[in-house]
């Protein structure tokens, strides 16, 4: 778990390539709006599961010509009838699901180590009704039944929350772990396991200023070393020095713009003049940390007008924070320059 941009879906590759290293079938699924029911969420991972598994013995050769032929056999469909889904009358893939991993694993486990199965983006999970308990639920049975299937779901930071309190058995099965941004120390050791890797050294000033600026978040830590490093082979120098900093500045705002910010601020106001309304006046104001208080007199807003569920909507979408005493900020001080920068210039209905 972990906010948007902290390297998340990075970290599910290198599982992904360790898992194959190991002899494991990976099955990356990536959900989607449209996936609003336990039944297609079930028929999306078992195809994802099936074409992965497949693809692992497509090259194995005609020894396991047998296996090929079952997966390639083993799909499952929902018919559409007059634009209506119709579930089978007999069986529905939610009570036949465990059975069926049940029966790919039979298959598969002559050449695979374990089946990993990999959800990112799960927050869709917690708006269809039941999934992770059913999720929960089915590999552990799949466990006891001496199936070697591993689930990894990935999503931002509090995924459980909105159940933890009533299925509180979710959070020892999937034993979260959240991604926090890199200490000042951790982004010292990085720029010197490149630097030792490139030739090319970064003065302490300029990793002062990343540091700072960055505030550890990996992405963007990552954006400042690619332009700084561009700058410094366009200029033929082996030091990233001040004045790279100054040339390439222009350079990493705009990145962070276009691949970062940008997205962020358009998906967290949307059509709302309310939380358009919320976030000028907040990025206009001297302070970095807000309380409930300090915002209602701040945007004159009132909880009866909203604004409680307005700030939870901007939490969600990334573009503030919530700390543990309750206090508000933008997710970034860089970010909040861009809203200050931006939010004048978007119109809303």
């Amino acid at each position: 778990m972990g906010e948007r941009g902290i390297g998340k879906t990075s970290l599910l590759r290198k599982l992904q390539e360790i898992a194959h290293d190991e002899g494991c079938i990976v099955a990356r699924v990536d959900l989607y709006p449209g996936i609003r029911d336990i039944e297609h969420l079930l028929l999306h991972i078992h195809e994802e599961l099936r074409k992965s598994s497949l693809a692992y013995y497509g090259p194995l050769g005609k020894g396991f010509e047998k296996t090929r032929r079952f997966l390639e056999s083993y799909s499952v469909t929902i018919p559409v009838v007059g634009g209506g889904i119709e579930k089978s009358s007999e069986r529905t893939l939610e009570t036949g699901f465990k059975d069926r991993l049940l029966e790919i694993w039979s298959k598969v486990k002559e050449k695979a180590s374990a089946v990993v199965i990999m959800v990112d983006e799960a927050e869709t999970l917690t708006h269809i009704q039941g999934a992770l308990e059913y999720l929960r639920n089915t590999f552990s049975r799949l466990g006891e039944d001496g199936a070697l299937y591993c689930l990894v779901i990935s999503g931002k930071s509090g995924l459980f929350q909105a159940v933890s309190e009533v299925f509180s058995p979710l959070e020892r099965f999937f034993q979260p772990i959240t991604l926090m941004p890199f200490t000042p120390r951790e982004v010292q050791e990085l720029f010197g396991k490149v630097s030792a890797e490139t030739g090319i050294s970064f003065e302490d000033g300029v990793k002062r200023v990343i540091i700072s600026e960055s505030e550890g978040q990996p992405y963007v830590v990552q954006v400042y070393g690619y332009c700084l490093f561009e700058q410094a082979a366009k200029d033929q120098v082996n030091s990233v020095s001040a004045r790279t900093l100054e040339i390439a500045g222009a350079r990493i705002y705009e990145v962070l713009e276009t691949q970062l910010f940008a997205r962020r601020l358009e998906e967290g106001v949307g059509r709302s003049k309310h939380k358009l309304k919320i976030v000028r006046k907040l990025a206009k104001s001297r302070k970095d940390a807000y309380s409930f208080t300090e915002i209602e007199k701040i945007t004159g807003m009132t909880k009866k007008q909203g604004l409680g569920v307005y700030l939870t909507q901007l939490v969600e979408a990334g573009c503030l924070r919530k700390n543990a005493a309750g206090a508000y900020s933008f997710f970034m001080r860089i970010f909040k320059k861009f809203v200050l920068s931006k939010a004048t210039s978007i119109d809303v209905d």
